[in-house]
């Protein structure tokens, strides 16, 4: 792993808490991932 692909794993579930955080919404989650998965 290099460590761009860690930092972008930390900035996932980062993102992901900050989600949490708001409100759990499954469809949130759903949208954010597809978009992360993009980069």
């Amino acid at each position: 792993m290099t460590l761009e692909e860690i930092k972008a794993i930390v900035y996932y579930i980062q993102g992901l808490q900050a989600l949490w955080k708001e409100g759990y919404n499954a469809k949130k989650v759903g949208d954010y991932t597809s978009n992360f998965q993009r980069l």
